[in-house]
């Protein structure tokens, strides 16, 4: 027997058409993305046009209620949204750090934006990083560590010991363990990848790649000057040599003057990997993130920067490369911004806490200091200006049909610049995302 009920358009559906003229359908509460048949389109549009809608669970319709397209009419969705909001931001069973083990770097990127001050770790710093973990531990249901710099691989020792300290008290206390790494890849051995991805159980990385030889090597720059494409290329063909399981994605940063050469690097790539879906592509535009060379740089900015990015995702795509974050970020809270969440911390290489590892430089960013036995010293009103102002007093993101993905939270740094909520750019071009997705 099918059963009858009255449904209703969830407030947070969005729907367009594709290049191909297809109905293209999203919601952003459950993440859901589909594309309509032509035969189906009619009835579709009927039911995103009624208020109430009466009809049986059966066929098309049952995948609109499954995906959420659909919600039972009683369903109070700004309640539902305000309960998913204190889930994602009022969680005491996670603790997100990212470490920086070294704030050196073997790299001097053209549009880097540190300042390499802190070469080593001091082991008070590193006492501190185990003793907050360990006090946190018991009411720990997950721990993500991301190593990030400068450099991470300049301080390999600083990683393993946290790593093994972390793998025993996850293992102690029934913690769920993720490690991911953003390195420039150049010191990616075989042996080294195979003791990251073994014995620290890093399991993501994120490496750059910024074009083929000429225009990587003009940008992605040796710290005493040379060139790293070669020997970058030549680690990534052992990692995909190896059997291990990873997720290795490629990211290129472009600029007015490259991104008419990246096709030529998606072919390579193609060539390269053969499909491996370890290593999927991921593509971005340059900004001016406060380095000395800002002055210097031809960015490809706003809007048309944008633009360019998602069509070399669509390009990368069309020749067959697996997409890195594209589909995920319209997920339920994937659009929030690290930086918004209370449990998450970046603790650089002198101890310092910081809320985002861009504006490294500013003082607002500067939310505190560990202590050798673990204590955080923060500066709650400098914390606050991070992880206090979101969906919860934002009337526009309350009422935005994106607000489960990105919860009034895209890009806290922006916001206190600005002092303007912005909305993350999968939002502002969603119709070219999706298009991405579907075509």
């Amino acid at each position: 027997m099918t059963l009858v009920a009255s449904y209703k358009p969830s407030r947070f559906t969005f729907r367009t058409r594709n290049s191909r003229n297809e109905l293209v359908l999203y919601n952003s509460f459950t993440g859901a993305v589909g594309v309509v048949s032509k035969e189906d389109e009619g009835l579709v549009e009927s039911a995103l046009s009624s208020k109430v809608l009466q009809a049986p669970l059966a066929g098309t319709l049952q995948d609109l209620v499954e995906g959420g397209i659909l919600v039972p009419s009683e369903v109070d969705e700004f309640e539902k949204a305000a309960n998913f909001h204190n889930e994602v931001f009022q969680a005491t069973d996670r603790l997100w750090l990212t470490i920086m083990p070294t704030e050196e770097c073997n790299f001097r990127c053209v549009y880097c934006y540190e300042d390499f001050k802190v070469k080593e770790m001091p082991r008070a710093v590193l006492d501190g990083i185990k003793q907050l973990v360990a006090q946190r531990a018991p009411n720990l249901s997950v721990l993500s560590i991301a190593w990030f710099g400068g450099e991470p691989t300049e301080a390999p020792e600083v990683i393993t010991e946290l790593s093994e300290f972390f793998l025993q008290i996850c293992e102690q206390y029934g913690i769920q363990y993720y490690a991911g790494m953003t390195t420039n890849g150049y010191n990616l051995t075989p042996e080294y990848v195979d003791h990251l991805v073994t014995a620290c159980q890093v399991s993501h990385f994120n490496i750059t790649l910024d074009g083929l030889e000429a225009e990587h090597d003009k940008r992605r720059i040796l710290k005493h000057g040379g060139q790293t494409f070669e020997r970058i290329m030549s680690n990534l063909k052992q990692m995909k040599a190896s059997t291990h399981e990873f997720y290795c994605q490629l990211r290129t940063n472009f600029d007015q003057e490259s991104v008419e050469e990246i096709p030529k690097l998606m072919d390579y790539i193609a060539d390269t990997f053969e499909g491996d879906e370890r290593f999927p592509v991921y593509y971005r535009n340059i900004g001016k993130w406060g380095g000395p060379n800002d002055d210097q740089l031809q960015v490809c900015d706003g809007s048309a920067g944008l633009r360019s990015m998602y069509a070399l995702h669509k390009t990368a795509k069309e020749k067959g490369l697996p997409l890195a974050t594209i589909e995920q970020n319209l997920g339920p809270s994937n659009s929030v911004c690290y930086a918004a969440l209370p449990y998450s911390l970046v603790v650089g290489a002198d101890g310092t806490i910081y809320k985002c590892t861009v504006a490294l430089d500013k003082d607002y960013n500067k939310v505190g200091h560990i202590d050798a036995d673990g204590h955080l010293q923060l500066h709650e009103e400098r914390f606050q200006l991070w992880v206090g102002s979101n969906e919860t007093i934002d009337s526009g993101c309350q009422k935005c049909f994106f607000r489960p993905s990105c919860q009034g939270a895209a890009c806290p740094l922006e916001r206190i610049e600005s002092n303007v909520q912005p909305c993350p750019p999968s939002k502002t071009h969603l119709k070219h995302v999706l298009d991405v997705i579907t075509t």
